[in-house]
């Protein structure tokens, strides 16, 4: 099974983050904030809107490739 959906992130120097999750759904705007965990994975919990929707939203993603301007990885529920 490939990933669910896609995540494009802006993450700030003061741990703040937004974004843009593609999903088979639609398109949803993320936001909130950031960590890097002691194990090396990216914590992600804030608020995620789609349409008129608005939950909460929190992912652990854990890195595959760590470069100057680019992270990759995938969550447990398959988002890369």
């Amino acid at each position: 099974m490939g990933p669910v959906g896609q995540l494009a992130l802006d993450l700030y120097p003061n741990g703040a983050f937004n974004g843009q999750l593609m999903t088979p759904a639609g398109p949803s705007a993320v936001g909130g904030q950031w960590m890097i965990t002691p194990v090396g994975q990216l914590m992600l919990q804030g608020q995620q809107i789609m349409g008129w929707t608005v939950g909460p939203y929190a992912v652990l993603v854990q890195l595959s490739q760590v470069a100057p301007f680019v992270l990759t990885g995938t969550s447990a529920a398959g988002e890369h």
